[in-house]
């Protein structure tokens, strides 16, 4: 008998079932057992006695119907539908340039961070491909990616994401701690793969993980107590970055325990796993110390005559990064050798902000206006408005998260108002921004000045307006704005 394929199938009348008690889920509504014959059936314990008796009675089935409605254990040809996740299009092959392409259109500069992870996901692909003919050494390109909040670093892995054809998981390294203690189990992005591959292990084992903020699991400096969510997490992780078999399901899992049962006192069965040995990590932080670590590398002491004159700025100083930085800092020796390719992605100014608006295709100006075409409203913003916006962004420090920020905050009140009201078009002017709500309400009280001054903004401003019209042109295609 297959027990992999083994299917347990509950038909409950919920209408009928007046509550729960207890861990196993004890079916309370006595006269609904009474009616329909499942008394002593009523709790799990003896859910799985009934089970049991009807495998070592059938043991050619592979799926079992147990129907609660008349107490009987029935044979089901066909395992029930399952909701399994689509598998990914095939892998295809692709040039690091290709990749490069594919991110200029949504994230601004970042391009020695977008060539590192280019080349990387192409000889992870290219090695994929030809893994299964060709048994030549090859030391996995896993990918450590440096750099302050809001430039670009999870966008940048999440486009990839979307340009590669094997499957991909990202998750947060702050939720994981050591083997047996409370929380995440880093075994479990392995099998987070398998699922994203619709269990298809040998798709699975080509797939790519990314770590984000895996700054935060530096280690310690307080030797006195265990570090279970640092340095802990970073020892866990060698294994699976190197190479190791990972249990498809991990004994607490209610199939695995099932398994068991079943196979007690048999032969066992092999565990189905899953082989990291061809699964790409990229790694991901803000690093934020780390500048000042290499900076006193770099340029020694910061008093009396060895004070050097010329200090490096942040995005210099992250560019030179070795691997005694990265330790100095909390990564364990053995952890920073397996991220080979080391990038970092610089910090925008307030010019790069405004060239995020205008050039990518992923814009938050083309997400509001999008917003007021939704109610049939066409906006224009001129070019002065938008290199405030930028300004006022930049003035935040959060890189190109602190557009959301300004957006929100100046047009919080034109989102909540204007859908409701008769304004059909309007432009944002820099008098809007200095005058706040009177300009709202001056624009609610004369509508169809706001109308004609807009199409005649338009007509004469065309080269300085970014428009709902360039929007409506380009709504499937590259933004005019982009070009």
């Amino acid at each position: 008998m297959v027990i992999e394929n083994y299917v347990l199938m509950a038909h409950v009348n919920l209408n009928k079932v007046m509550g729960i008690n207890g861990r196993m889920g004890t079916l309370m509504d006595n006269d609904f057992n009474a009616e329909h014959g499942t008394q002593g059936k009523s709790n799990f314990d003896e859910l799985t006695k009934d089970i049991m008796s009807y495998l070592r009675a059938n043991p050619e089935d592979q799926y079992i119907h147990l129907n609660m409605i008349n107490g009987k254990t029935e044979r089901a040809d066909t395992p029930p539908p399952r909701n399994a996740p689509p598998k990914p299009d095939a892998v295809r092959q692709f040039t690091p340039q290709d990749v490069k392409t594919y991110l200029d259109k949504h994230v601004v500069k970042q391009d020695d961070a977008k060539k590192s992870l280019a080349i990387a996901i192409c000889e992870h692909i290219n090695h994929v491909m030809q893994s299964e003919n060709d048994n030549s050494p090859y030391v996995k390109q896993n990918v450590l990616l440096i750099g302050p909040t809001g430039v670009g670093k999870t966008f940048l892995v999440k486009l990839i994401a979307e340009f590669i054809g094997v499957p991909f998981v990202k998750s947060d390294a702050t939720k994981f701690t050591e083997t047996g203690y409370q929380g995440g189990d880093v075994e479990d992005l392995v099998r987070q793969l398998a699922q994203k591959a619709g269990d298809d292990v040998s798709l699975a084992e080509k797939g790519i993980i990314f770590l984000d903020e895996i700054d935060k699991i530096s280690g310690s400096q307080d030797r006195r107590q265990k570090d279970v969510s640092g340095l802990g997490v970073q020892r866990n992780l060698l294994k699976i970055m190197e190479e190791t078999e990972v249990q498809l399901r991990p004994a607490w899992d209610m199939q695995a325990q099932m398994k068991m049962m079943m196979e007690f006192g048999r032969k066992k069965d092999a565990p189905e796993t899953i082989n990291t040995k061809n699964i790409l990590f990229i790694m991901s932080g803000a690093f934020v110390g780390l500048d000042e670590i290499i900076r006193q590398r770099v340029e020694g002491s910061s008093m009396g005559f060895d004070r050097n004159q010329d200090k490096k700025s942040n995005d210099d100083l992250m560019v030179e990064v070795c691997t005694n930085d990265l330790i100095s800092f909390g990564l364990e020796h053995e952890f920073v050798g397996r991220l080979p390719v080391r990038t970092s992605c610089k910090e925008l100014n307030a010019e790069d902000l405004y060239h995020v608006l205008v050039d990518s295709e992923s814009s938050l100006l083309y997400q509001t206006k999008r917003y007021f075409k939704n109610y049939g409203i066409k906006v224009a913003f001129t070019e002065d408005v938008l290199r405030e916006l930028s300004r006022r962004a930049y003035e935040e420090k959060t890189g190109a998260r602190g557009l959301g920020t300004v957006f929100e905050t100046t047009f919080r009140d034109y989102k909540f108002e204007l859908p409701s009201s008769s304004v059909k078009r309007f432009v944002v002017e820099m008098p809007m921004l200095s005058k706040g709500r009177a300009a709202l309400d001056s624009l609610l009280a004369y509508p169809e000045e706001a109308h004609n001054h807009y199409d005649a903004t338009l007509n004469s401003r065309m080269e300085n307006l970014f428009s709902t019209e360039i929007v409506d042109q380009m709504i499937d295609t590259k933004p005019r704005w982009a070009n």
